[in-house]
């Protein structure tokens, strides 16, 4: 999250004493510590009930990683899933049925088969007329 050197947390409790005074700063720190602690409890609650919903979901880490950098954890899941897959079947398709099929299409007209009930996407293209 926010990461802050030592010397960054000196210049801010600094400026903020000054700011706020030595009176203030006390409860301020209280509640800003009660804040972080209700946000992490809010977190581990939504965190909950997410994995209660989505069992397979990965960890947080690796989510957040996704989010910072998504080019990185795709070329890494590419990595660890390089295993081979079964070919898939290729459809084999008769030239002359094909052929036949064509010059149907083009011997009647697009209204012809607009009226014959239009089962066809092609009788509303124009470029077959």
């Amino acid at each position: 999250m926010f990461l802050f050197s030592p010397e960054k947390l000196l210049v801010i409790l600094a400026v903020a004493m000054v700011v706020l005074g030595p009176d203030k700063l006390p409860k301020l720190a209280g509640q800003m510590g009660g804040l972080w602690r209700d946000l992490h409890k809010w977190r581990e609650r939504l965190e909950h009930e997410a994995r209660g919903v989505f069992p397979d979901l990965p960890p947080l880490e690796t989510i957040a990683q996704a989010v910072r950098s998504p080019l990185s954890y795709l070329d890494r899941m590419a990595d660890t899933h390089s295993e081979p897959t079964a070919p898939t079947a290729i459809a084999t398709v008769d030239p002359s049925a094909a052929a036949d099929s064509v010059r149907s299409r083009q011997s009647s007209s697009a209204p012809d088969r607009m009226r014959d009930g239009g089962a066809s996407i092609d009788a509303y293209d124009p470029f077959l007329n």
